[in-house]
């Protein structure tokens, strides 16, 4: 069986309107996924450049596709969008293909390109900027190098300059710190950080932490980098940053990132967990229960199912137990991919209001308990009396045992 019918569909619309059958256009091919939109000012940048490149690398050899997934509004948006695209579309009337693709690829953003291979497989989630730079496909399929390979190469140096070689960071658990002089919540940071870092020195972690710098001009980054107390890649490795901040998916700072000793991430957003945990927080991994206001939960809010008790405005002794009962549902390890995340809100907050709006949620001094299942468009709700672990265990129960019927977002 082919291994796009099952992500794109059987039909796909050509930009003249006619119909191809996805088996015989896609298999075998590398294929790219273009997520995009008329309305998105940097999709309408990005789509021209694609229209001249992708068929460039067809006619040089390299065996690609092209596919577009349309975020537009309205059908004749979606017409009149697609015949600039260098390649067919899924059919806007299948708009459930495409929120599943986005929702398993985790696409928060537009304009996005994943690349699959030819046996339908993920080589990277984010291709945009790594097939806009290689026009000619001198590193075509754009696999991603892993933060190793990608270290391994770069030039890593000391405050004094003197360069360090890559073994002599092998072996420890890594932080990766994309920041920049002139940026004020950087320079915030930067302290609390450095703080952390001496302390969990001192506590004999086996730690190191690397600048990836965002910085100007030389003299700013000897400025900046000079305060710090670990290690930094030169200014001029842009090579190094682009791929370190592709393979996370940086899109702004300051961002810290946490890696283990075999480069597994352990936290890819760590910045909340240095500052509420410090040095003794380390290594900084996420909240097993986190709060959806503080924490970082997009990507899982996004991709998976999610429960949130919202007990910003319950009393104090309510808000512990309800911590409390998550913390003994989940234990001391944040769920894997796939599992439920369980979370909480205790404070107003903008993902707690959001989420208030979107499940037409009112304020309440009961805690709510809501499971988000937003890649199938959809939640369940209930208000808890007491939000202990047996409330909260049978509630989630009977979400998945249907007993408990699902609303429509």
């Amino acid at each position: 069986m082919s291994a796009f019918v099952p992500i794109f569909g059987d039909t796909l619309i050509d930009k003249d309107g006619s119909s191809l059958k996805t088996a015989e256009y896609l298999d075998g091919k590398v294929v790219l996924a273009y997520t995009s939109a008329h309305w998105c000012p940097p999709c309408r940048k990005v789509t021209p450049m694609l229209a001249e490149i992708v068929p460039k690398l067809v006619d040089s050899g390299k065996n690609v596709a092209f596919v577009f997934l349309s975020s537009d509004k309205t059908e004749q948006e979606f017409d009149d969008y697609r015949k600039g695209m260098p390649g067919p579309a899924v059919p806007f009337s299948e708009r459930q293909i495409k929120a599943k693709f986005s929702a398993q690829h985790k696409i928060n953003g537009i304009p996005n390109i994943v690349v699959l291979d030819s046996d339908g497989s993920t080589i990277s989630g984010d291709g945009v900027q790594a097939v806009l730079s290689d026009p000619e496909g001198s590193e075509f399929p754009w696999k991603p190098e892993t933060p190793a390979e990608t270290l391994s190469k770069a030039a890593i140096i000391k405050t004094d300059g003197t360069q360090v070689s890559f073994d002599d960071i092998k072996g420890k658990k890594l932080g990766l710190y994309f920041s920049a002089s002139w940026c004020p919540p950087c320079r915030a940071f930067s302290p609390k950080l450095k703080e952390a870092y001496n302390g969990a020195l001192a506590d004999g972690q086996n730690l190191e932490i690397i600048y990836i710098p965002s910085d100007r001009d030389e003299g700013s980054f000897q400025e900046y980098f000079g305060s710090m107390p670990w290690l930094s890649i030169k200014l001029d490795d842009k090579r190094a940053k682009s791929k370190l901040a592709e393979f996370f998916q940086v899109s702004g700072i300051p961002r810290f990132v946490m890696v283990d000793e075999d480069f597994s991430i352990i936290n890819n957003n760590a910045r909340g967990a240095v500052e509420s945990g410090g040095a003794k927080g380390f290594p900084w991994a996420p909240a097993a229960v986190p709060d959806v206001n503080e924490d970082d939960v997009g990507e899982e809010l996004n991709g998976g199912k999610c429960l949130v008790l919202l007990a910003e405005y319950a009393d104090d002794a309510d808000q512990e137990e309800a911590f409390d009962s998550l913390k003994s549902i989940v234990g001391n390890k944040r769920p894997k991919e796939g599992e439920i995340l369980y979370s909480i809100a205790k404070q107003e907050g903008g993902i707690s209001k959001q989420i208030r709006k979107l499940c037409k949620i009112e304020q309440s001094e009961d805690i709510q308990a809501i499971l988000l299942d937003l890649s199938n468009g959809q939640y369940y709700s209930t208000s808890l009396g007491d939000a202990n672990e047996d409330a909260i265990k049978a509630f989630v129960q009977g979400c998945e045992s249907g007993a408990t019927q699902p609303k429509k977002l």
